[in-house]
């Protein structure tokens, strides 16, 4: 299967599915390749929880807002969430990946997280392995 649109992209949209199956899209950084991706969100994140409960998921291609293109293609993909250590090592790798961007934009996050008396992030990462194409 060709994944060549996943590994080109900039931004993925992963789609998680509520308990009832509404499809529930957001756009996320990450790295890998080759039908094998990881990315890494708040490890409190709904879309967390509704991995847990349903790990099949859709990738997209979309841009930076979660817009995805009317010709790109849905991916099926299987989610499985990685322990503190892969967590980690995939938010390392996707910070790299984005360089000052990544930076800028976790710095802003760290700072509402302060000024809400949030404590600090924990991420938890995410591997996917695309199963197929609709």
């Amino acid at each position: 299967m060709d994944t060549s649109e996943l590994d080109e992209a900039k931004y993925l949209s992963l789609t998680t599915f509520t308990r009832d199956g509404a499809p529930k899209p957001a756009p996320l950084w990450f790295v890998g390749s080759g039908g094998r991706y990881q990315m890494t969100t708040d490890a409190d994140a709904w879309k967390v929880k509704r991995i847990r409960n349903t790990p099949d998921v859709w990738l997209e291609v979309c841009d930076i807002r979660g817009e995805v293109a009317q010709a790109a293609t849905r991916f099926e993909a299987r989610a499985e969430l990685t322990d503190d250590a892969g967590s980690a090592r995939i938010d390392d790798a996707v910070m790299a990946r984005y360089g000052l961007a990544g930076k800028a934009i976790m710095a802003i996050q760290w700072v509402g997280r302060k000024v809400r008396r949030q404590p600090p992030r924990t991420p938890q990462g995410i591997e996917l392995t695309v199963t197929g194409a609709v």
